[in-house]
């Protein structure tokens, strides 16, 4: 026969865990005691599938708050049904750090109205694309208009903003997508029409001639050109060889004519002292015969024809000097 359990073991173990619980209850207690929160309403325009209560509230990416409810409400003033979120926002946290405190606000309603003036708007996020759960996110957009639903109730409104989903459905939308799909079919059957038409066969089919041609063309070009090139390179050549003959010979030429020209010169200086001498001497033979002397008349005329010529040698010598190149240039060259 089996031992009976103690009842009191029994009791004990169940005061134990009665003080537990009771333990737990008091410990979790005190810290939402000491945690402040401010509930807020928020209207979204969009749907709200995948919003559920206690879905995380956030301020870039950190928790603060969480969805307290989602409810269905009648607006007399527009006729329709809204959809208010609550939210409560925690203020103060377990250690007693007021954030409005922080600010300089005295309470968290003013702080609050603050940032709503500055941009604090509330939009829906996606958690995961697997289960297509939703979170609120709060940040500031202050380039957005500030509009309330200003329905009557405790709580302050928190203005929203489109989420990226509700902004692309808007986008799709403002796209007219049955007008672009019947443009699309208008300009895929005009582009049928002409690929089908004779027209477009006709043209293919000159194309093809020309596009032969071309080719043919291509072919004899390209067997012609190094023929011409080769040709090209050899006129090229002679002509080359020609220039180099050409500046041989003008360099030579001018060479050889500065060198005629000093031997000219020379020889020229030399045979304008002869006649000057042989001029003298016959001055001073004409002193010593008699005038009455045929010698004297043929002496005479030989000195002024003498003196004639050197006159002329020395015309020409002055002339030389002031053109060298006269002994190869013609007097309508020089003038030029």
């Amino acid at each position: 026969m089996s031992k009976k359990a103690s009842p009191t073991l029994i009791g004990t173990f169940v005061v134990g865990a009665l003080f537990l619980l009771v333990a737990g209850i008091f410990i979790i207690g005190n810290i939402k005691l000491r945690e402040q929160t401010n509930r807020f309403v928020l209207f979204f325009n969009g749907s709200l599938n995948g919003l559920d209560t206690g879905a995380p509230v956030t301020y870039k990416g950190v928790p603060v708050g969480q969805v307290a409810g989602i409810e269905i409400v009648y607006d007399k003033d527009t006729g329709e049904y809204l959809t208010p979120v609550y939210v409560d926002i925690t203020v103060k946290d377990s250690s007693g750090r007021s954030y409005f405190e922080e600010a300089g606000f005295k309470d968290a309603g003013s702080f609050f109205q603050a940032q709503i003036e500055r941009g604090l708007r509330a939009k829906l996020k996606m958690q995961s694309l697997v289960t297509g759960k939703l979170y609120i996110e709060l940040s500031y957009f202050p380039d957005t208009g500030t509009r309330l639903r200003k329905t009557e109730g405790p709580f302050m409104e928190i203005p929203t903003v489109p989420s990226e989903l509700e902004r692309l459905t808007q986008a799709l939308e403002n796209l007219h997508l049955e007008e672009i799909i019947n443009k699309t079919v208008s300009i895929l059957d005009n582009i049928n029409s002409i690929l089908t038409s004779s027209a477009f066969h006709e043209g293919m089919a000159t194309l093809n001639t020309t596009l032969k041609d071309l080719d043919i063309l291509l072919v004899d070009l390209d067997r012609e050109l190094p023929l011409i090139s080769s040709e090209l390179r050899q006129t090229l050549d002679r002509f080359a060889t020609l220039t180099n003959n050409t500046d041989t010979l003008v360099q030579n030429t001018n060479r050889n004519t500065d060198l005629l020209s000093k031997q000219l010169q020379k020889s020229l200086n030399n045979a304008d002292k002869t006649m000057a001498s042989l001029e003298t001497t016959l001055k001073s033979l004409r002193e010593t015969v008699s005038e009455d002397s045929p010698f004297f008349f043929t002496l005479i005329r030989t000195v002024d024809e003498i003196s004639r010529t050197s006159t002329s040698v020395r015309q020409f010598i002055d002339y030389l000097q002031r053109h060298p190149n006269g002994l190869i240039a013609t007097p309508r060259e020089e003038t030029r």
